[in-house]
């Protein structure tokens, strides 16, 4: 305390060990969370390549699905029937022709040319391609009411689930996309949690060194509670809103005083005031009051019984001053022209009345006056007395009796 420093000058260190133990626990989750980070990234990607890979598959089973259809109509169905077709119509020309050639085997039967047997087999051959014939009106029937429809319902339903297929996909890609996408966001918001955290860290440990603001003398604690300061020490704890120790500006000092109640009313900011420092032999500075307390000094030990306001004062031109000198202060409450004014002890009071003595001859005569402002040291007369009135200093009665 009492050495004087310059801006930007240590003036007090405070130990970091803690701080950088932190530090080195938060580097190694960053590592963590970025590696994390890196791995949530990459599942991602993979994913945005698992979607476009599912999404690809399911639209082909869709077009698939809708080539199928366009072939059983316009090629699988139309063939079917044609064969059905065919396959009739051959019957019944197979039937026409057995039929002829069992007329022509007759002809030849009666003329001896042939055996009745072979005549039978043609016959036989005619029963077989009526069997035939009606087989294929069945199976062309059954194509018709049954295969076809069937097969129609089948490709419809394989269109419709391919479509249905592809719906789920996009569902399901958009499903673990967001489920990825905000892995990545925790992971990265992790990281940016642990690197704010770290930077506030190395903010605060440069803090760690405490510098002068400004150049100037350095006491230790709150010079306005001088009993509360202790001298810093290396190794010292300090608290949560401890005041370690204030630099005041030399170039802009300020002086406190107590005012008493009963003065304490006419005391008002602005108020011109008149500052004598006892340290420089009586040396006056000029002043101005700024600020004036609300509330009387806090009671303590020494305080005396009269309640006191604190008053500060903002001092002109304080050059050769120092921090702590003590001072009295003389406060321009109010300025009066052309006023009669007195010695206050010449003034005396009598129940609601005042009075002085002046001189009238040889003997001192009272006189009731009416008074106005009144300093500490002197009374304004407003009524009673004029200029070059002598008056007493003291009662001359009680002066009389005393002698």
């Amino acid at each position: 305390s009492g050495s004087r420093v310059t801006n930007g000058q240590i003036v007090a260190s405070l130990n970091p060990d803690d701080l950088n133990k932190r530090l080195d626990e938060l580097d190694v989750q960053l590592d963590e969370k970025k590696a994390q980070l890196d791995t949530r990234t990459t599942e991602l990607e993979i994913q945005v390549i698992d979607n476009a890979v599912a999404l690809k598959l399911a639209k082909q089973e869709v077009t698939r699905a809708a080539l199928r259809i366009e072939q059983f109509l316009a090629g699988d169905r139309p063939l079917a029937r044609r064969a059905k077709a065919l396959k009739l119509q051959e019957t019944q020309t197979n039937i026409a022709s057995n039929k002829k050639r069992h007329e022509d085997l007759k002809g030849l039967l009666a003329e001896g040319f042939i055996t009745e047997d072979e005549v039978e087999e043609a016959w036989q051959n005619i029963e077989i391609e009526n069997i035939n014939l009606e087989s294929a009106e069945i199976e062309l029937e059954i194509l018709e009411k049954y295969d076809l429809p069937l097969q129609l319902t089948d490709v419809d339903n394989a269109v419709a689930q391919a479509a249905t297929d592809k719906e789920k996909t996009l569902m399901l890609n958009r499903t673990n996309l967001r489920t990825r996408q905000r892995a990545v966001a925790n992971a990265s918001r992790e990281v940016e949690r642990v690197e704010l955290e770290i930077t506030k860290l190395k903010e605060e440990r440069i803090q760690y060194e405490i510098r002068a603001p400004a150049e100037g003398v350095v006491q230790y604690g709150d010079p306005a509670r001088p009993w509360r300061q202790a001298t810093l020490t290396i190794g010292s704890t300090i608290h949560r809103g401890q005041l370690l120790m204030t630099i005041p500006d030399l170039s802009e000092l300020q002086a406190e005083i107590n005012v008493p109640e009963s003065g304490i009313r006419r005391i008002a900011e602005g108020q011109r005031a008149v500052i004598t420092i006892d340290a420089l032999s009586g040396r006056t500075f000029q002043g101005t009051v700024r600020t004036v307390a609300e509330a009387a000094n806090a009671v303590h030990w020494r305080s005396a019984d009269v309640k006191e306001f604190k008053v500060t004062l903002d001092m002109e031109q304080p050059a050769g001053l120092k921090p702590g000198f003590s001072c009295r202060a003389e406060i321009v409450t109010k300025e009066l022209e052309q006023a009669l004014q007195v010695p206050i002890q010449a003034v005396f009071r009598e129940g609601s009345t005042h009075h002085v003595y002046v001189t009238r001859g040889a003997h001192p005569e009272r006189r009731d006056v009416e008074i106005g402002e009144a300093s500490t040291a002197h009374v304004q007369i407003t009524g009673g007395l004029e200029a070059g009135d002598t008056v007493f200093l003291a009662d001359p009665k009680v002066t009389d009796a005393s002698s």
